[in-house]
């Protein structure tokens, strides 16, 4: 139970190794049920918590009313600070709002594993930094940004959308509930938007496309904002999986739990298989991308489900979350531009260099006026996925660009598209694009 807590210790400083069994013999592990109070009101918080898995809500009463401060999810070690350091009354209520484990710690193991380690004074000083930094940025959002900008921001940590309560949201954005729901299908377009930054294969990106910025609504992308990573991508499309699974209730409760748990050991696993491919940061989210495709599909398979239809299931987690937002997001984009041909193909360039790196070769035997053709040679998901002996899921991987392709219109936006092989089916994956002016001029007659 202390493999996660041990994760985050590394985080702090890889170069210092803690000590296993002095964690466990300072932590408590906890279970909580869902709507479970892990500190009331008016109780002194005597601990430190780590949310090993599951979320909580944070929040404090104003006239009888109740008011979200925050929420904790998974690998968040955290305190009631007020109460805990001078021992006093907790002005909050700490409950849980999913079923959750912690691991909890004593102030005076605290105070000792400060004294004699240094490799826990470098992750309490690595912690409260991360939180400083978290509480500036908060206080600088109320004041210098809008509600629609706070709510546009949380989608990059799609937890805070997936599993937390409208009236919850809310009232930590600082917005009537109305109000959130006004907000929210304001941002449907920018949430199109984001989530067609998942196609991993990359012919269509919004990140590095100057057109988007000129897009009515598309705020969101401009600045700093728009620079999307393979490890952003990769975080999202796991949180689609376990949003998925709880949404179509495709397991039980019982078996939810177990999932998640076999899932982060699965990765976990495969990760140190495959560390030698990761030479850059873009690498590590494609290829955690892949480990997410491969950690599903071997999760399902641990809780004894049949081999084809975990395949089955793994495909739908991967691919349907976001299938119908990269549909319309490709249309409407294609719709708005003068010239949609040129924007693929200039979406394409800039993905090719920014995003996947040099675990990626890449030929353009044909890129003119009337075609632009792509040879994948190298491919660092095929070349995961062999080193993990799961070539199977390839089709999974590569079924993905089928949602952004389903996207083009081959009469509107004047362009045909064919992938005659890819790694699925062969040695190397092609993508060819061709302005249906050019084939017309072909035809005879």
């Amino acid at each position: 139970m202390i493999e996660k807590l041990i994760q985050q210790l590394k985080k702090a400083n890889p170069h210092h190794i803690p000590d296993e069994s002095v964690l466990t013999a300072c932590f408590d592990y906890r279970q909580l049920k869902k709507n479970e109070i892990l500190l009331d009101f008016h109780t002194v918080c005597r601990h430190y918590y780590f949310v090993n898995k599951g979320a909580l809500r944070i929040f404090f009463l104003n006239d009888g009313k109740e008011y979200t401060s925050w929420f904790a999810f998974d690998n968040y070690f955290f305190t009631e600070l007020e109460s805990y350091t001078g021992a006093s009354s907790s002005k909050y209520c700490i409950v849980a709002i999913e079923d959750t484990e912690i691991l909890q710690i004593t102030k005076t193991d605290m105070e000792r594993l400060l004294v004699e380690y240094d490799w826990w004074k470098d992750f309490l000083l690595y912690n409260q930094e991360q939180i400083i930094i978290k509480l500036i940025e908060s206080v600088k959002s109320f004041q210098a940004q809008t509600a629609q900008d706070r709510y546009e921001k949380l989608f990059r940590h799609p937890e805070f959308i997936q599993r937390t309560k409208q009236k919850d949201l809310s009232s930590m954005l600082g917005v009537t509930r109305h109000s959130l729901s006004r907000l929210r299908k304001k941002s449907d377009n920018n949430k199109v938007a984001i989530e067609q930054l998942f196609s991993f294969s990359a012919m269509i990106t919004l990140c590095h496309n100057q057109q988007i910025k000129n897009m009515e609504k598309e705020n969101f992308f401009k600045d700093e904002k728009h620079s999307f990573s393979p490890m952003d991508s990769y975080r999202w499309i796991e949180q689609g999986v376990f949003g998925y699974l709880q949404e179509k209730s495709v397991l039980n409760d019982g078996e939810q739990s177990k999932f998640r748990d076999i899932y982060y050991q699965k990765f976990e696993s495969a990760l140190h298989r495959v560390e030698h491919l990761i030479t850059s940061d873009p690498d590590r989210g494609n290829v955690s991308f892949v480990l997410t495709t491969v950690a599903t599909f071997e999760s399902f398979l641990a809780l004894g489900i049949t081999e084809n239809k975990a395949i089955l299931l793994t495909d739908d987690c991967i691919n349907k979350p976001m299938y119908n937002y990269l549909v319309h997001g490709i249309k409407k984009q294609f719709d708005e531009s003068a010239d949609p041909f040129r924007t693929l193909v200039q979406s394409s360039k800039d993905r090719e260099e920014n995003y996947f790196g040099n675990s990626f070769e890449f030929e353009r035997p044909i890129d003119d006026e009337y075609g632009y053709v792509l040879h994948i040679k190298r491919c660092l998901f095929h070349e995961t996925l062999k080193v993990l002996d799961r070539r199977e899921l390839q089709p999974i991987l590569c079924k993905m660009d089928l949602a952004w392709i389903n996207g083009i219109d081959h009469e509107r936006h004047g362009m045909q598209f064919v992938r005659p092989v890819t790694f699925a089916t062969g040695n190397t994956c092609q993508f060819w694009f061709i302005r249906r002016e050019k084939l017309n001029k072909m035809e005879p007659g």
